[in-house]
């Protein structure tokens, strides 16, 4: 009996860790768009697709990082707000599918760019 549990509760353990090792795990990093300084800023952004939903972090170069998770479409498409700093919000839009997809992001300077395979 007790050897069965074993077997159970490692099987189901691997059966775990296969469905996490399908997860798409996704990067961009580049550089702002906008006016003033935001051609000077540089944003890295990785997410994970985790079945119906994106999870994620994005982080501008020298400053704070953000985390976020938003639902995502049969397609991949999502989109969100995420508060930042000084009562500003970035807004992310975006298609992540376990080939890859692309992140636009939208605020105090726009960032947009192909999200590549980590």
């Amino acid at each position: 009996m007790r050897y069965g549990f074993i077997v159970a509760l490692v099987a189901g353990l691997a059966l775990a860790g296969a469905v996490r090792a399908d997860d798409a795990k996704l990067a961009f990093t580049g550089m702002g768009k906008g006016e003033g300084h935001c051609f000077k800023y540089e944003m890295h952004v990785e997410l994970t697709v985790q079945g119906d939903k994106v999870v994620g972090t994005f982080q501008q170069k020298g400053r704070k990082q953000y985390a976020f998770t938003f639902p995502a479409g049969a397609d991949g498409s999502f989109t969100g707000v995420v508060p930042v700093s000084n009562g500003n919000k970035m807004t992310l839009t975006g298609t992540a599918t376990p080939a890859g997809g692309s992140i636009k992001m939208t605020g105090y300077c726009n960032f947009a760019g192909a999200l590549a395979k980590k």
